[in-house]
């Protein structure tokens, strides 16, 4: 998600920073679950702005865990899986910010949604159409 946001013209235009964006928002994103939100708000973008977050694929993240090889690796995908799913869920239980969270899944995985607290029940109240 860093490198998408951290992208010219998403939410800066022309950053001339010293430190480079995509490590101050990698930051920003893992210091606590409102890490989307503040980097929505620090952008200081033009009032009427929305942020359209398009997560493809999202039953990546339970396959990803399971292919690890190690238990401490394991763990660690573990933790940064949560923390990521946490940032969209927050961006989604707020209303002050227009953030918009898509996700796309297989829905064979939507039980996998179980593993993470709060996801199962935030997909049930969004709108989901399923083609075959």
């Amino acid at each position: 998600m860093k490198g998408a946001l951290a992208a010219d013209g998403v939410l800066y235009r022309d950053y001339g920073g010293a430190v480079p964006l995509e490590e101050i928002l990698d930051t920003s994103l893992r210091v606590s679950k409102r890490g989307l939100l503040d980097v929505f708000r620090k952008a200081r973008l033009p009032d009427g702005t929305n942020l359209l977050v398009i997560v493809d694929q999202f039953e990546e993240l339970f396959r990803y865990q399971t292919q690890s090889a190690s238990a401490t690796v394991s763990q660690q995908s573990g933790e940064e899986a949560a923390a990521f799913v946490n940032l969209l869920l927050e961006a989604r239980r707020q209303a002050a910010l227009p953030i918009y969270i898509v996700l796309t899944m297989r829905s064979d995985f939507l039980g996998n949604c179980a593993e993470f607290q709060g996801c199962q029940k935030q997909l049930t109240r969004a709108s989901i159409l399923c083609l075959a």
